[in-house]
């Protein structure tokens, strides 16, 4: 299991305990989670920096290195609100 799973388990097991002792097996489940959380990820951070390329002098490495960086937040916090941290 990946982070990605790992912090939904303990979050369901803390904020959703209901829906987690209805789980028939929670490994699998967080496993999966976590899989298509770090999926998701990549489809948003990649989406955000798309048309970004340092080696082809549109833009600075240091305001690249910017862009990665606030790409890697943003989707961090997307996919956690949209997967990970649900709702009580």
């Amino acid at each position: 299991m990946n982070p990605w799973g790992r912090r939904a388990m303990e979050h369901w097991k803390l904020h959703l305990p209901e829906r987690y002792a209805a789980l028939d097996d929670p490994v699998a489940y967080f496993t999966r989670l976590g899989e298509d959380a770090a999926a998701r990820y990549l489809e948003i951070r990649d989406g955000l920096l798309e048309g970004l390329n340092p080696n082809d002098g549109t833009i600075d490495w240091a305001t690249f290195q910017e862009e990665v960086a606030q790409a890697d937040q943003t989707a961090r916090e997307i996919v956690g609100s949209e997967m990970i941290y649900l709702p009580d």
